[in-house]
């Protein structure tokens, strides 16, 4: 191959990476759908729970062992109360700075434990020393969808 179609390459793929990174999160917020955003109280999951709540619904999360760090598994916990008897939990995590795709668990109630589900996840690797991550805890009920963001530091 000729050094000209070397660099023609070289210079579409380059262009191609810069469009997906910029219009990565403008594609995401298209794609996700309208959700009741549940207001947090400041926390820092490195440092124990955080909890939303709205109206008469509240949920607290916590994610460990800490320190969260990348590539790591993780144990997710979450406290729901007020929340419509049938629904369905998931867990996205995100650069909240940065756009570095997501990872995505559902969270399983537990056993004779109403309230309760737990699951587990990983925080990416990252060439960053400190990222910061956004955990969003989605609760899809028949009628609604309900969203609690987190935003949390992590190596």
């Amino acid at each position: 191959m000729s050094e000209t179609k070397s660099q023609l390459i070289y210079a579409l793929g380059l262009v191609l990476l810069l469009a997906i990174v910029i219009a990565g999160p403008f594609i995401q917020k298209k794609l996700e759908p309208d959700a009741v955003v549940m207001k947090a109280s400041p926390c820092d999951l490195q440092q124990g729970a955080c909890t939303a709540a709205w109206e008469d619904m509240s949920l607290t999360l916590t994610m460990g062992p800490t320190p969260l760090i990348a590539l790591r598994p993780i144990d997710v916990g979450l406290v729901l109360k007020g929340v419509p008897e049938q629904h369905t939990v998931k867990l996205r995590l995100q650069g909240a700075e940065m756009y570095m795709g997501e990872i995505r668990s559902t969270l399983s109630p537990k056993p004779n434990m109403p309230g309760l589900f737990t699951g587990k996840t990983y925080l990416s690797i990252c060439t960053d020393i400190h990222m910061i991550w956004r955990a969003t805890v989605f609760i899809q009920t028949p009628t609604q969808l309900y969203a609690a963001h987190f935003n949390f530091a992590a190596q």
